[in-house]
């Protein structure tokens, strides 16, 4: 079973550092700022790094300092004694700032609180009203009664010390996306002793989120707010059994030829640039049923007309799923089963040949003897067996949870982690 999301907290938060971030939600999109704010505050606290969070916090006390308002905007005024048009102004200037401090900080809050905004689907028995005024209604399709056949191992329930727990394989996988998956069902149907760790949970279809707020919280890296450090760019990965492969768009296109030189040529890769690789990719979409997509929604369609007006190429996207033409809830998991996702094909196929999957494993470090890789650690969640709920760490806050270390033991280690993930464990 998957684990509930938790609730809001504000913990570490001032009461006057709330009170301003609820203003600045006001300015953002008017309604519903007090909520937004404790969605925010939680967020925040779960997501970003000391450090950012500390920077942001100097933001909105700066925002209320008459000194520091005029200072940078010539009027000894708080943010909160403005007019509606004065605070629009002040953040539309920090927005074009030159001080890099103010530029980051009006990102990072613009992005959050505008996500908020649309993506809460409202307090318990009532609904979004900002949803109902752009007439938003999300998909609602119904959940398979195939569902997803993965067990992942249980080794999250309390013991009295929490002592290591420790395994033994020929392989030890970090990460189950698209590579960590291919690589675990080849493996395990060759007869090799598998463990795969991945850092989110298992979460089969009738157990997906049913709104945008669940599913980044529950489904996505850092709950969705990875960003820079600077909060100027954000990046999305998943962060559940299956990575990415869960809750992508599933457009399925094949690496260009020149794309696969560059591989060969600057990076040592034999084979990527020829027929060798060819077949592997044909293998791939064949067990994906990659083909093109059914239906074409009237947006795309106009994009097609257009390319062809002005001479550019466009074609029908290919997509690895099957029957899927009439909902768009993809970035939320697919409760259908349509998508051909790790939890249905690879992952799947690797668990029924007797792979082990540990899933809400944090994958700390490579163990290295006589400079090669022996193994894995990894930091296990702890929960409470009849809830599912992680239990607290000894600070007592849900954003640091009760862990139990794990060491793999295998002859080789393959990272798997994704492009943002996998260098840290190589750093580390």
């Amino acid at each position: 079973m998957p684990e509930p999301a938790p609730g809001p907290s504000t913990a570490g938060w001032s009461a006057a550092e709330l009170a301003t971030l609820a203003e600045l939600a006001e300015t953002f999109v008017r309604g519903g700022s007090v909520r937004r704010s404790t969605l925010a505050a939680d967020a925040l606290r779960r997501a970003t790094d000391p450090a950012q969070l500390a920077q942001l916090k100097l933001v909105l006390r700066l925002l209320e300092s008459r000194a520091a308002n005029l200072a940078l905007t010539g009027r000894p005024v708080a943010f909160r004694d403005r007019t509606p048009a004065d605070r629009e102004a002040v953040l539309l200037g920090w927005a074009a700032s030159r001080l890099p401090l103010r530029r980051s900080a009006f990102q990072a809050y613009r992005k959050l609180l505008t996500f908020l905004a649309y993506a809460d689907p409202g307090p318990p028995g009532a609904a979004n009203p900002l949803q109902a005024a752009i007439g938003y209604r999300p998909d609602r399709p119904p959940v398979t009664t195939d569902l997803a056949t993965i067990v992942p191992l249980d080794v999250h329930g309390p013991t009295p010390s929490d002592e290591p727990l420790t395994l033994e394989a020929d392989v030890a996988i970090v990460g189950s996306g698209a590579g960590g998956g291919v690589i675990a069902a080849e493996l395990a149907a060759a007869g090799r002793s598998v463990v795969v760790l991945e850092a989110g949970p298992f979460v089969d279809e009738a157990h997906l989120p049913g709104d945008e707020l669940d599913a980044y919280s529950r489904l996505y890296l850092n709950h969705g707010l990875l960003t820079t450090w600077d909060g100027s760019i954000t990046m999305l990965a998943g962060s559940a059994v299956g990575g990415g492969t869960l809750v992508n768009w599933m457009t399925s296109m094949a690496a260009p030829a020149e794309v696969r030189s560059g591989w060969a040529r600057d990076h040592g890769l034999p084979g990527v640039d020829g027929a060798e690789f060819d077949a592997d990719v044909a293998a791939i979409e064949t067990d994906l049923g990659v083909a093109d997509a059914a239906l074409i929604p009237p947006k795309d369609g106009v994009i097609l007309r257009g390319a062809a007006a002005l001479g550019w190429d466009a074609a029908v996207i290919r997509r690895n799923g099957q029957a899927c033409d009439d909902c768009g809830s993809c970035p939320f998991g697919c409760p259908r089963g349509t998508k051909q996702s790790g939890i249905r094909v690879h992952l799947a196929r690797a668990a029924q040949a007797g792979a082990r999957i540990v899933d809400r494993s944090r994958v700390t470090r490579v163990v290295l003897e006589g400079g090669r890789a022996v193994g894995v650690e990894a930091n296990v969640l702890v929960v409470d067996p009849a809830t599912g709920e992680p239990l607290p760490g000894s600070g007592g806050d849900p954003a640091q949870p009760r862990t139990r270390r794990l060491v793999v033991r295998a002859s080789q280690v393959v990272v798997a982690a994704g492009a943002l993930r996998s260098p840290l464990v190589l750093l580390a």
